[in-house]
């Protein structure tokens, strides 16, 4: 007979405490974007050496954020598999959904890098208007992939929590991309190797409801962190507790 409450494991506890980190830092950078939410590349000074503090922090965020949710993902995923005769398989086969996710959103952002130096170097507009599509849907899969890691195992107020942070990334970044590839140009650049095509956004975007769908999407890490926070101590106390307890 099956249990209906996960034990929880040191591997787990891990797991679950990189992606809460991962997802604050997330939701630090969503934060940050909506006090430059009115920021265009200035063409005249890309040729520039100035060196911008936070565009470097930004840079190594990111990044960051991206390894932490993949190796706190794949912990979830390992330790899965003890927990299908206590709880059942469902949330074995979320964990492997969860993973696909996340090939795919790496394969829809390397297909939106390819598409945006080539939007570079041709200037086309519908293929700029296909890589912001292609990106959303890869930030889609990629906030898809934290549901899925823990949904099985979260309680009732946290999977309430999951499915309604998900509602919101959905509505928020459907929405911003909708209004963005409407709105889009591109400004040429002559460069001694030739012409560059710089994208630029053709509307304020601290007005009307652009600033509040983005703050939307910036609310919906937040409540992945609470989740992932909350069950992460959860988890080690509960560890840590059976640890000692073999200790004795």
């Amino acid at each position: 007979m099956e249990n209906k409450e996960p034990t929880y494991s040191q591997r787990l506890s891990w797991g679950l405490s990189l992606m809460a980190v991962a997802l604050l830092i997330s939701t630090l950078l969503a934060i940050n974007s909506l006090f430059n939410l009115n920021v265009q590349v200035d063409t005249q000074s890309l040729s520039n050496t100035q060196v911008n503090p936070m565009q470097i922090a930004t840079s190594c965020l990111s990044p960051l954020s991206f390894i932490l949710q993949v190796v706190g993902g794949l912990l979830i995923f390992a330790d899965s598999k003890r927990l299908v005769k206590q709880i059942g398989s469902t949330h074995r086969t979320l964990t492997i959904i969860a993973l696909i996710s996340l090939v795919l959103s790496l394969v829809l952002t390397a297909g939106t890098i390819v598409m945006s130096f080539g939007v570079t170097m041709q200037g086309s507009l519908s293929a700029l208007q296909t890589a912001s599509w292609l990106g959303a849907s890869a930030a889609i899969l990629m906030f898809a992939f934290s549901l899925l890691l823990i949904f099985a195992i979260s309680p009732a107020w946290g999977k309430a929590i999951l499915v309604g942070g998900l509602v919101l990334y959905l509505l928020a970044t459907i929405s911003t991309t909708l209004i963005t590839t409407s709105q889009m140009s591109l400004q040429p650049l002559q460069m001694s190797t030739g012409t560059l095509y710089i994208p630029q956004i053709n509307f304020d975007r601290s007005t009307g409801a652009y600033p509040i769908l983005t703050g939307l999407g910036a609310l919906s890490p937040l409540l992945y962190v609470i989740v992932y926070a909350v069950m992460a101590i959860i988890s080690w106390q509960s560890a840590t507790k059976e640890v000692a307890q073999k200790v004795l």
